[in-house]
C-alpha cells in the first residue's frame, strides 16, 4: 500500500509539473512547448519499453536433482534473456523462501538488459536437515523506467522433499542386545506374561527382571520366571518428538537423528516380518502399525511431516497405554532428551520389557557424563540401554 500511494503521487507530480510546463509554453515561450511535448513522450516510452520487455524476455530455470535425501544439495540455475535488440526495462527477481527452519537464502536480483543479452546465474542449495525446501523464483517483475508501473510475469519454483537416510544396521540388531527381544528372530513372537509356565535356575550373567524373588526368599536359591510365547505385535517403538525451544542447527541435527534411528529400526524390524509398531504425539497422535516390508515406505514418506514441538513425553504415552492394556511385546522408546521421567523406565517396568534409545546429539558435555554416570551404575543397562553419539554413529551405537 505505501509503494502504491508512493507511486500515485509522482504519477500526480509528474503531471503537475507537464501542466505547469504546457502553460509556460501558452504563455511565456514556444520552447516550453516543446519541453511538454517531451515530457508526454517519456511517459510512452517508458511504458511501451516495459511492453517489449514483457514480451521478449525469457527464463528458464534447471535442477540437477528430482530427490536429494538429507546431507546432499541441489544444483540450481537460472537463465534470463532478453530477446530484443532494444535495451530492457528494469528487472527485479525475487526468490522462495527455502527452508522455514533455515536462514540461507537466495539474494534477489535487479538487472537491466542490454538489447540480445542473456544472463546466467548459478547456485547451490544445500539440504543439512530433512524436510519440504522450496528452490526457484517466487516473482519476476518488471517496471517501466519512471517505476510507475510494474508487472509480475508468471513463474514457478520446485518443491524438493527431503527425506532422512536410511542407516543399514545389522542383521536383526534389534535382537543383538536383549532389551527384552532377544527372541526377534522367532518371527515376532513375544513374551506373554499372562502365560506363566514355570521357573528355572538363574545362571551367571541371565537379566534378573523376571526373577522369583518369592521363590528365592524362601529357598536361598535364585530362580528366573519363565513365559509362554504369543503373536502378539513384536516391538513398539515410542519416538519423542518434544521440542521445548526454537530450533538451531544443532537441535535440528538431533531431531533428524531421531527420526533416522526409528526409521533405521523399523526397516530393519520389518525386513525380517517382526511386527513392528510405531507411536508418537505431535499435534495429535500417530500410530503406525505394520509387519510387511513394502509398509516400510508408506512410513517413510510421512516422516517429512513429523513435526517436533511443545508435546507430551513418550513416557506419558506408553504409561498411558499400559494403563489401558494397550501394550504387548518389547518397548523402545527414541528419545532426545535424558528426562528421568524416561530414565527410570527400564528399572520401573515388570511387565513389559521397556528399551531406551538415547540420542545425545544436542546434549551437553555436562549432560553426557551425568548420563554415562547413570549408564554405568543401572545393571540393566547394556541389556535395555542404548546412547547414541550423533548421526554420524548410528549403526556403531547400534550394533
Amino acid at each position: 500500500m505505501h509503494g502504491l500511494l508512493a507511486r500515485l503521487v509522482s504519477v500526480l507530480a509528474y503531471l503537475f509539473v507537464a501542466a505547469l510546463v504546457y502553460l509556460a509554453g501558452i504563455y511565456v515561450s514556444r520552447l516550453f512547448y516543446f519541453i511538454y511535448l517531451l515530457l508526454i513522450a517519456i511517459p510512452l516510452f517508458s511504458a511501451l519499453q516495459l511492453l517489449l520487455t514483457l514480451i521478449t524476455l525469457r527464463y528458464s530455470q534447471d535442477f540437477d536433482t528430482e530427490h536429494p535425501i538429507k546431507g546432499e544439495s541441489i544444483g540450481y540455475r537460472l537463465n534470463l534473456a532478453n530477446e530484443s535488440f532494444l535495451a530492457s526495462s528494469p528487472v527485479r527477481v525475487r526468490f522462495m523462501s527455502i527452508h522455514p527452519d533455515l536462514d540461507a537464502s537466495i539474494e534477489d536480483l535487479s538487472l537491466f538488459f542490454r538489447g540480445r543479452e542473456n544472463m546466467r546465474r548459478s547456485y547451490t542449495v544445500s539440504c543439512p536437515y530433512r524436510g519440504i525446501y522450496t528452490v526457484g523464483m517466487e516473482s519476476l517483475e518488471t517496471n517501466d523506467l519512471l517505476g510507475w508501473f510494474s508487472v509480475n510475469r508468471p513463474v514457478y519454483h520446485r518443491t524438493f522433499y527431503v527425506y532422512p537416510r536410511i542407516v543399514e544396521l545389522p542383521p536383526l540388531v534389534a535382537g543383538s542386545r536383549s532389551y527384552g527381544m532377544s527372541d526377534l528372530s522367532s518371527g515376532g513372537r513375544e513374551n506373554d506374561f499372562a502365560l506363566f509356565e514355570g521357573l528355572t535356575e538363574y545362571r551367571e550373567g541371565t537379566p534378573i527382571r523376571h526373577m522369583a524373588w518369592k521363590k528365592f526368599v524362601s529357598t536361598g536359591s535364585p530362580f528366573i520366571r519363565l513365559f509362554g510365547k504369543s503373536a502378539e505385535p513384536g516391538v513398539t517403538i515410542y519416538l519423542d518428538l518434544r521440542r521445548t525451544s526454537p530450533p538451531d542447527p544443532t537441535e535440528l541435527e538431533a531431531e533428524d537423528c531421531s527420526i533416522e534411528i526409528t526409521v533405521s529400526l523399523l526397516k530393519s524390524l520389518l525386513d525380517h516380518r517382526i511386527p513392528t509398531t510405531v507411536k508418537a504425539m505431535g499435534r495429535e497422535p500417530y500410530i503406525f502399525k505394520a509387519t510387511d516390508p513394502e509398509a516400510f515406505w508408506g512410513f517413510y514418506r510421512h516422516t517429512i511431516n513429523m513435526v517436533f514441538q511443545p508435546t507430551a513425553s513418550p513416557a506419558s504415552m506408553f504409561q498411558d497405554d499400559r494403563k489401558r492394556a494397550a501394550v504387548s511385546g518389547a518397548v523402545l522408546i527414541v528419545t532426545h532428551m535424558a528426562d528421568p521421567e524416561i530414565l527410570e523406565l527400564p528399572e520401573a517396568s515388570d511387565e513389559e520389557p521397556v528399551g531406551l534409545i538415547i540420542n545425545q546429539t544436542a546434549m551437553s558435555p555436562e549432560t553426557r557424563r551425568s548420563l554415562r554416570s547413570w549408564y554405568e551404575s543401572f545393571e540393566g543397562a547394556t541389556d535395555q540401554v542404548f546412547l547414541v553419539e550423533g548421526p554420524d554413529t548410528i549403526r556403531e551405537d547400534l550394533a
